[in-house]
């Protein structure tokens, strides 16, 4: 079975990161596809995808709200139940609030998605 992921993020080199992350668990026979993007209506538009397991959401965006795209999708019928943990360099406990109110289900820092990456896209 095959994983699917999404990551919206403009940050090139942590997309090179779990981009060789998953094409590392791919040769290792757990089959990870990774989509990577970061225009609105395309991450909207992948994010209603039946088999779409998990989106990864770089929260210091400038070409869109995060916050706004959670909440857009947490709406849609086909992506309210997709596993959204976000992550960015600087959180504090306000916009944690603001964060998980709008739908995400878990929040890390880039560190810890570098860390945790490889059992992300597994599980």
């Amino acid at each position: 079975m095959t994983r699917k992921a999404l990551l919206v993020t403009e940050d090139s080199n942590l997309r090179q990161f779990v981009e060789i992350s998953a094409m590392t668990l791919t040769k290792l026979n757990c089959q990870v596809e990774l989509i990577s993007s970061f225009a609105f209506n395309e991450c909207i538009k992948i994010s209603g995808e039946s088999n779409l397991d998990l989106i990864l959401l770089d929260l210091g965006l400038s070409s869109f709200s995060a916050i706004d795209y959670i909440e857009k999708i947490r709406k849609s019928g086909n992506s309210k139940d997709k596993k959204i943990i976000a992550f960015s360099d600087e959180i504090n406990n306000t916009d944690k609030n603001r964060i998980f109110s709008s739908g995400c289900d878990s929040i890390m820092s880039k560190d810890e998605i570098k860390l945790t990456i490889n059992n992300l896209l597994q599980y």
